[in-house]
Protein backbone atom coordinates (compact mmCIF):
# COMPACT_ATOMS: atom_id res chain seq x y z
CA UNK A 1 0.00 0.00 0.00
CA UNK A 2 2.78 2.27 0.64
CA UNK A 3 4.58 1.84 -2.70
CA UNK A 4 1.35 2.04 -4.39
CA UNK A 5 0.08 5.36 -2.77
CA UNK A 6 3.97 6.16 -3.74
CA UNK A 7 4.08 5.34 -7.15
CA UNK A 8 0.42 6.93 -7.57
CA UNK A 9 2.13 10.37 -5.89
CA UNK A 10 5.15 9.88 -8.44
CA UNK A 11 3.18 9.95 -11.30
CA UNK A 12 0.69 12.50 -10.28
CA UNK A 13 4.02 14.86 -9.97
CA UNK A 14 4.97 13.97 -13.23
CA UNK A 15 1.80 14.75 -14.79
CA UNK A 16 1.38 18.06 -12.98
CA UNK A 17 4.88 19.20 -14.00
CA UNK A 18 4.68 18.27 -17.28
CA UNK A 19 1.00 20.06 -17.40
CA UNK A 20 2.98 23.04 -16.05
CA UNK A 21 5.86 22.83 -18.55
CA UNK A 22 3.46 23.00 -21.51
CA UNK A 23 1.61 25.46 -20.37
CA UNK A 24 4.83 27.67 -19.91
CA UNK A 25 5.38 27.20 -23.22
CA UNK A 26 2.13 27.91 -24.52
CA UNK A 27 1.92 31.37 -22.71
CA UNK A 28 3.21 33.74 -25.32
CA UNK A 29 5.23 35.77 -23.76
CA UNK A 30 4.39 39.88 -23.75
CA UNK A 31 5.82 41.98 -26.10
CA UNK A 32 6.98 45.75 -26.18
CA UNK A 33 4.04 47.94 -27.80
CA UNK A 34 5.03 49.07 -30.90
CA UNK A 35 5.05 52.45 -31.66
CA UNK A 36 3.89 53.98 -34.82
CA UNK A 37 6.08 56.94 -35.97
CA UNK A 38 4.08 59.48 -38.32
CA UNK A 39 6.16 61.89 -40.84
CA UNK A 40 3.67 64.78 -41.08
CA UNK A 41 3.95 65.75 -44.99
CA UNK A 42 3.96 69.47 -45.32
CA UNK A 43 2.13 70.99 -48.63
CA UNK A 44 2.93 74.61 -49.53
CA UNK A 45 0.11 76.21 -50.89
CA UNK A 46 0.16 78.24 -53.91
CA UNK A 47 0.36 81.63 -53.77
CA UNK A 48 -2.54 83.58 -54.13
CA UNK A 49 -2.32 85.31 -57.73
CA UNK A 50 -2.85 89.00 -57.01
CA UNK A 51 -2.76 92.45 -58.66
CA UNK A 52 -3.42 95.69 -56.78
CA UNK A 53 -2.53 99.25 -56.30
CA UNK A 54 -1.36 100.86 -53.29
CA UNK A 55 -1.23 104.52 -52.95
CA UNK A 56 1.42 106.81 -51.52
CA UNK A 57 0.83 110.59 -50.58
CA UNK A 58 2.10 112.79 -48.39
CA UNK A 59 1.47 116.91 -47.64
CA UNK A 60 4.72 118.91 -47.22
CA UNK A 61 5.26 122.80 -46.30
CA UNK A 62 8.75 124.49 -46.68
CA UNK A 63 8.92 128.46 -46.02
CA UNK A 64 8.62 128.77 -50.16
CA UNK A 65 6.87 125.96 -51.65
CA UNK A 66 3.54 123.49 -50.28
CA UNK A 67 3.94 120.04 -52.16
CA UNK A 68 1.04 117.31 -52.04
CA UNK A 69 1.71 114.56 -53.69
CA UNK A 70 -0.33 111.26 -54.08
CA UNK A 71 0.31 108.23 -56.64
CA UNK A 72 -0.43 104.60 -56.92
CA UNK A 73 1.98 101.89 -57.67
CA UNK A 74 0.75 98.24 -58.73
CA UNK A 75 1.68 95.42 -56.95
CA UNK A 76 1.55 92.10 -58.31
CA UNK A 77 3.07 88.30 -57.81
CA UNK A 78 0.71 87.05 -60.70
CA UNK A 79 2.21 90.30 -63.56
CA UNK A 80 5.20 91.43 -63.25
CA UNK A 81 5.98 92.86 -66.80
CA UNK A 82 2.22 95.17 -66.21
CA UNK A 83 3.01 95.83 -62.53
CA UNK A 84 6.78 97.31 -63.46
CA UNK A 85 5.43 98.94 -66.85
CA UNK A 86 2.74 101.08 -64.17
CA UNK A 87 5.34 101.91 -61.81
CA UNK A 88 8.13 103.08 -64.41
CA UNK A 89 5.63 104.86 -66.46
CA UNK A 90 4.45 106.69 -62.54
CA UNK A 91 8.21 107.37 -62.10
CA UNK A 92 8.59 108.80 -65.36
CA UNK A 93 5.76 111.62 -64.47
CA UNK A 94 7.27 112.26 -60.89
CA UNK A 95 10.20 113.13 -62.78
CA UNK A 96 12.49 110.06 -64.09
CA UNK A 97 15.03 110.48 -61.65
CA UNK A 98 14.63 107.91 -58.85
CA UNK A 99 16.37 104.75 -59.37
CA UNK A 100 14.97 102.79 -56.55
CA UNK A 101 13.00 99.97 -55.72
CA UNK A 102 10.26 100.53 -57.95
CA UNK A 103 7.73 99.01 -55.49
CA UNK A 104 9.10 101.35 -52.62
CA UNK A 105 6.21 104.06 -53.24
CA UNK A 106 7.42 105.43 -49.53
CA UNK A 107 11.13 105.77 -50.82
CA UNK A 108 10.26 107.38 -53.97
CA UNK A 109 7.81 109.88 -52.69
CA UNK A 110 10.36 110.87 -50.22
CA UNK A 111 13.22 111.06 -52.38
CA UNK A 112 10.93 113.12 -55.18
CA UNK A 113 10.06 115.67 -52.42
CA UNK A 114 13.27 116.28 -51.03
CA UNK A 115 14.43 116.58 -54.82
CA UNK A 116 11.92 119.47 -55.41
CA UNK A 117 12.60 121.33 -52.05
CA UNK A 118 16.48 121.34 -53.13
CA UNK A 119 15.36 123.00 -56.48
CA UNK A 120 12.59 125.20 -55.51
CA UNK A 121 12.95 128.60 -56.33
CA UNK A 122 13.66 130.96 -53.13
CA UNK A 123 12.09 133.79 -54.39
CA UNK A 124 8.52 132.26 -53.68
CA UNK A 125 6.91 132.45 -50.78
CA UNK A 126 3.29 130.97 -52.23
CA UNK A 127 4.10 128.13 -53.97
CA UNK A 128 2.41 124.80 -54.92
CA UNK A 129 3.45 121.71 -56.50
CA UNK A 130 0.82 119.50 -56.68
CA UNK A 131 1.11 115.76 -58.48
CA UNK A 132 -1.56 113.07 -58.09
CA UNK A 133 -1.34 109.84 -60.22
CA UNK A 134 -4.58 107.46 -60.17
CA UNK A 135 -6.17 104.54 -61.88
CA UNK A 136 -8.85 105.48 -63.71
CA UNK A 137 -10.10 102.56 -65.35
CA UNK A 138 -10.05 99.08 -65.93
CA UNK A 139 -11.09 96.30 -68.17
CA UNK A 140 -10.21 93.02 -68.87
CA UNK A 141 -7.59 93.84 -71.61
CA UNK A 142 -6.38 96.86 -70.04
CA UNK A 143 -5.92 99.70 -67.02
CA UNK A 144 -5.70 102.94 -67.38
CA UNK A 145 -4.02 105.75 -64.85
CA UNK A 146 -3.71 109.79 -65.50
CA UNK A 147 -1.14 112.23 -63.79
CA UNK A 148 -2.55 115.41 -63.18
CA UNK A 149 -0.08 118.27 -62.09
CA UNK A 150 -0.30 121.63 -60.94
CA UNK A 151 2.58 123.97 -60.47
CA UNK A 152 2.73 128.19 -58.98
CA UNK A 153 6.21 129.52 -58.52
CA UNK A 154 4.99 133.17 -58.77
CA UNK A 155 4.41 135.26 -61.89
CA UNK A 156 0.71 135.88 -63.05
CA UNK A 157 -0.25 131.99 -62.89
CA UNK A 158 0.40 128.60 -62.59
CA UNK A 159 0.47 126.11 -65.24
CA UNK A 160 -0.93 122.37 -65.09
CA UNK A 161 -1.39 119.17 -67.02
CA UNK A 162 -3.28 116.46 -68.11
CA UNK A 163 -1.91 113.06 -69.26
CA UNK A 164 -2.62 109.35 -69.06
CA UNK A 165 -1.49 105.81 -69.90
CA UNK A 166 -3.37 102.63 -70.62
CA UNK A 167 -1.29 99.35 -70.43
CA UNK A 168 -2.02 95.95 -72.22
CA UNK A 169 -2.84 93.24 -69.43
CA UNK A 170 -1.16 90.61 -71.51
CA UNK A 171 1.77 92.19 -71.34
CA UNK A 172 2.00 95.51 -69.95
CA UNK A 173 2.35 97.45 -73.47
CA UNK A 174 1.34 100.85 -73.43
CA UNK A 175 -0.91 102.70 -75.78
CA UNK A 176 0.75 104.69 -78.31
CA UNK A 177 -0.05 106.78 -81.80
CA UNK A 178 1.56 104.14 -83.39
CA UNK A 179 -1.86 101.93 -82.95
CA UNK A 180 -3.55 104.51 -85.12
CA UNK A 181 -3.78 102.94 -88.23
CA UNK A 182 -5.96 105.21 -90.49
CA UNK A 183 -4.33 108.94 -89.66
CA UNK A 184 -6.88 110.54 -92.52
CA UNK A 185 -10.04 109.08 -90.19
CA UNK A 186 -8.30 110.52 -86.78
CA UNK A 187 -7.46 113.90 -88.13
CA UNK A 188 -11.24 114.44 -89.34
CA UNK A 189 -12.58 113.54 -85.81
CA UNK A 190 -9.99 115.41 -84.45
CA UNK A 191 -10.46 119.16 -85.95
CA UNK A 192 -14.34 118.44 -85.21
CA UNK A 193 -13.25 118.10 -81.89
CA UNK A 194 -11.23 120.77 -81.40
CA UNK A 195 -13.54 122.98 -83.27
CA UNK A 196 -15.72 121.93 -79.61
CA UNK A 197 -13.05 122.31 -77.54
CA UNK A 198 -11.95 125.92 -78.19
CA UNK A 199 -15.58 127.05 -78.82
CA UNK A 200 -15.48 128.41 -82.46
CA UNK A 201 -17.62 127.40 -85.32
CA UNK A 202 -15.72 126.54 -88.27
CA UNK A 203 -12.26 125.56 -89.62
CA UNK A 204 -11.62 129.05 -90.47
CA UNK A 205 -12.17 130.25 -87.14
CA UNK A 206 -10.13 127.46 -85.37
CA UNK A 207 -7.00 127.70 -87.81
CA UNK A 208 -7.00 131.37 -86.88
CA UNK A 209 -7.13 130.47 -82.91
CA UNK A 210 -3.78 127.83 -83.15
CA UNK A 211 -0.39 128.64 -82.55
CA UNK A 212 1.88 126.44 -82.92
CA UNK A 213 5.47 126.35 -84.42
CA UNK A 214 4.66 123.45 -87.48
CA UNK A 215 1.96 125.49 -89.25
CA UNK A 216 2.74 129.20 -88.44
CA UNK A 217 4.58 129.52 -91.71
CA UNK A 218 1.03 128.99 -94.02
CA UNK A 219 -1.63 130.75 -94.42
CA UNK A 220 -4.31 128.38 -96.33
CA UNK A 221 -6.57 127.09 -93.86
CA UNK A 222 -6.55 123.61 -95.28
CA UNK A 223 -2.61 123.22 -95.15
CA UNK A 224 -2.61 124.39 -91.83
CA UNK A 225 -4.94 121.37 -90.20
CA UNK A 226 -3.71 119.24 -92.28
CA UNK A 227 -0.16 119.95 -90.70
CA UNK A 228 -1.12 120.21 -87.45
CA UNK A 229 0.78 117.81 -85.36
CA UNK A 230 -1.00 115.22 -82.71
CA UNK A 231 -0.56 115.88 -79.29
CA UNK A 232 2.61 115.17 -78.01
CA UNK A 233 1.48 112.88 -75.76
CA UNK A 234 0.29 110.02 -76.08
CA UNK A 235 -3.50 109.17 -76.47
CA UNK A 236 -5.50 106.69 -73.47
CA UNK A 237 -7.97 104.66 -73.54
CA UNK A 238 -11.28 105.77 -71.44
CA UNK A 239 -15.13 103.99 -70.57
CA UNK A 240 -15.89 106.71 -73.32
CA UNK A 241 -13.21 106.08 -75.98
CA UNK A 242 -9.20 107.28 -77.22
CA UNK A 243 -8.82 110.83 -75.07
CA UNK A 244 -6.34 113.39 -77.16
CA UNK A 245 -5.14 116.48 -74.71
CA UNK A 246 -3.21 119.29 -76.13
CA UNK A 247 -1.24 120.58 -72.91
CA UNK A 248 -0.91 124.13 -72.19
CA UNK A 249 0.58 126.95 -74.55
CA UNK A 250 1.06 123.32 -77.26
CA UNK A 251 -0.85 124.56 -80.20
CA UNK A 252 -3.05 127.54 -78.30
CA UNK A 253 -2.55 130.73 -75.90
CA UNK A 254 -3.04 130.09 -72.29
CA UNK A 255 -6.25 131.50 -72.38
CA UNK A 256 -7.13 127.93 -74.50
CA UNK A 257 -6.25 125.77 -71.85
CA UNK A 258 -5.75 122.67 -72.65
CA UNK A 259 -7.44 121.37 -75.92
CA UNK A 260 -9.01 117.67 -75.18
CA UNK A 261 -10.91 115.65 -78.10
CA UNK A 262 -12.78 112.42 -77.08
CA UNK A 263 -12.86 109.83 -79.89
CA UNK A 264 -16.34 107.47 -79.45
CA UNK A 265 -15.26 103.88 -79.08
CA UNK A 266 -17.69 102.71 -81.90
CA UNK A 267 -15.84 105.40 -84.26
CA UNK A 268 -12.24 104.23 -82.90
CA UNK A 269 -12.09 100.79 -83.79
CA UNK A 270 -11.92 101.59 -87.36
CA UNK A 271 -8.99 103.79 -86.91
CA UNK A 272 -6.72 101.46 -85.23
CA UNK A 273 -4.25 99.16 -86.49
CA UNK A 274 -4.37 95.02 -85.29
CA UNK A 275 -2.29 95.86 -82.56
CA UNK A 276 -4.36 98.68 -81.77
CA UNK A 277 -7.93 96.39 -81.43
CA UNK A 278 -6.19 94.12 -79.07
CA UNK A 279 -7.15 96.21 -76.49
CA UNK A 280 -10.93 96.64 -77.58
CA UNK A 281 -11.60 93.09 -77.77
Amino acid sequence: MKFYSFTLFAAFAVFALGACGKKAQAEPQPQKDSVAVAHDTVVEKPKEESFTFETFSKKLKTKHFAYDTKFVLAQSNSNPNLANAINEWVNEQLGGKYQGNLNDGDAMLNYYQKRWVREEEKDVTDGENNFAISKVYETEQFITLEAETYWFGGGAHGGSSLVGATFRKSDGRKFDKSMIGNEKMLRHQLIRGLIKALEVSNKEELSGVLQCSAIDGYDDVDTRLALLPLPEADPWLTKKGMQLVYQQYEIAPYAAGSPSVLIPLVKLHPMLNASGKTYLK
